[in-house]
């Protein structure tokens, strides 16, 4: 199978986007020893200069808050939001082009 240069651009701008913002949420959870609600309000200028755009949707990657952590991701070449999950319910890996994440998970930490 042949991936074309066009999808790991993106793919790799995806990653790029998720990860530049899970460590700017990084940097203000550990200056304010909480999550942020609102990823423009709490983060911009002071974190971070803007909210990089998921390149698959143009919108915003995606933050949400679970269970002893968060998680900060892209919908994926699939452009279907999977809810940044990495594997179903039975634990088996999204199909190829699903949700492309960054995950922290600290137990007993907010």
């Amino acid at each position: 199978m042949q991936v074309n240069a066009y999808y790991l651009e993106q793919q790799s701008n995806a990653q790029l986007a998720v990860t530049v913002i899970g460590l700017a949420v990084e940097r203000f959870r550990l200056r304010n020893r909480r999550l942020p609600e609102k990823l423009k309000e709490d983060l911009v200028p002071m974190y971070i200069e803007r909210i990089p755009l998921d390149p698959y949707t143009r919108k915003p990657v995606k933050f949400k808050k679970v269970e002893g952590g968060y998680c900060v991701y892209s919908v994926g070449a699939d452009r279907i939001d999977d809810g940044g999950q990495e594997k179903n319910d039975e634990g088996h890996s999204f199909r190829p082009g699903s949700d492309i994440l960054f995950t922290v998970v600290k137990p007993g930490e907010p």
